[in-house]
């Protein structure tokens, strides 16, 4: 039903760029999502070679459909495609948003480039970034390390998220209880316990204290 939609806004409303364009990527993602990733895949690049002025949707299209590829059988994914589409558009309001982006490193991830996916991320940070955008960049590098099992590298950089030093109590707490994760996937139990302990006695009115000691009950149940 839903790609008969898509397909009805774009018959109907062709001089609609905006509704067009977003009509473009729902059907190729509604295509993938019932299983027709190669038919995805084909439409998007149809629609690149066709059409001119949805080249950057067809771009964001074809980069959604790859995502759940289990395989590339022309040696192009996901990753590829995406940078295509900021390379090639990056003014344009699909290159220039969060959510591609996140689908980006999504894509570099998955593919086992954790430090192309590492840099991708530093490049989007202004020169003037503020705290609170350095803080956010720091802790989605961290989380991509962690989820990538180099909990080392994770530890160092949630280490430099904590030396911000911004934000409310809470916030606080939580950028200096992350790091006892990675000292407790790195085996260090002790290093891990006693970072906790701290977030609990510096921050004891704080959710994350509360978390805190909850995953300390879990790590040593008495």
């Amino acid at each position: 039903k839903a790609i008969h939609i898509f397909e009805e806004v774009i018959r109907r409303f062709p001089n609609n760029q905006t509704e067009v364009e977003n009509a473009v990527v729902g059907l190729a993602v509604s295509m993938r999502c019932l299983g027709k990733t190669d038919e995805a895949i084909a439409y998007a690049q149809q629609t690149y070679d066709e059409q001119p002025n949805l080249r950057a949707a067809a771009l964001l299209a074809e980069g959604r459909a790859r995502m759940l590829s289990s395989k590339s059988t022309d040696g192009y994914d996901s990753a590829a495609v995406l940078s295509r589409l900021l390379a090639e558009f990056p003014e344009h309001r699909f290159a220039n948003n969060t959510e591609t982006r996140h689908i980006l490193v999504s894509a570099l991830e998955k593919t086992g480039r954790v430090d192309d996916a590492v840099e991708m991320v530093k490049s989007w940070l202004p020169e003037n970034a503020t705290d609170e955008q350095k803080a956010e960049s720091l802790d989605w590098i961290a989380r991509i390390y962690y989820e990538a099992h180099r909990h080392e590298d994770a530890r160092q950089v949630y280490e430099e998220l904590r030396g911000l030093n911004g934000g409310s109590a809470e916030i606080r707490a939580r950028q200096e209880s992350s790091p006892a994760f990675c000292y407790w996937e790195g085996g260090d139990r002790e290093a891990a316990k006693t970072l906790m302990r701290s977030v609990m006695e510096r921050y004891p009115t704080t959710e994350a204290a509360v978390y805190a000691a909850r995953i300390l009950e879990a790590w040593f149940p008495q």
